[in-house]
């Protein structure tokens, strides 16, 4: 009788250190699944807002040589055409000097977006304690 308990006893035990090693594993695949879920959910959120500022973004170019503060030095047409930024400070928005276009600032510029120099083109500050902000 006691050689039938202690089996039945050992069953038990065996079948409870099973069924707590079993249950580890779910736990561990549980929060190794949980973990690619938030992965995937943070790189989703962070294309949709590149998506969402690149939607939003515009892209401005130089006409010719100028100040680079003054929005109408500003075009959303390589050619001197279409309209200019309302500000700087609309995030997302692309400046870029053009090939052959000078842009000298004396004064301090904020710039939210990106400042885009193509080769050949030129941007220069020239005043003493002139501060250039590119980026917020």
């Amino acid at each position: 009788m006691k050689s039938n308990r202690k089996s039945k006893l050992l069953t038990r035990c065996l079948f409870q250190r099973i069924n707590l090693r079993f249950m580890c594993t779910i736990l561990s695949n549980a929060r190794h699944a949980m973990n690619l879920v938030y992965v995937r959910f943070i790189a989703v959120t962070a294309f949709a807002m590149v998506i969402f500022i690149s939607a939003n973004a515009t892209t401005y170019y130089t006409a010719a040589s100028g100040s680079p503060s003054v929005l109408a030095n500003w075009w959303t047409g390589t050619d001197g055409t279409g309209t200019h930024p309302a500000n700087f400070t609309t995030a997302g928005d692309v400046f870029e000097i053009q090939n052959g276009h000078i842009m000298i600032t004396t004064g301090s510029w904020t710039v939210t977006g990106s400042l885009v120099v193509d080769a050949g083109g030129i941007f220069s500050a020239t005043s003493t304690g002139t501060t250039i902000i590119l980026g917020l």
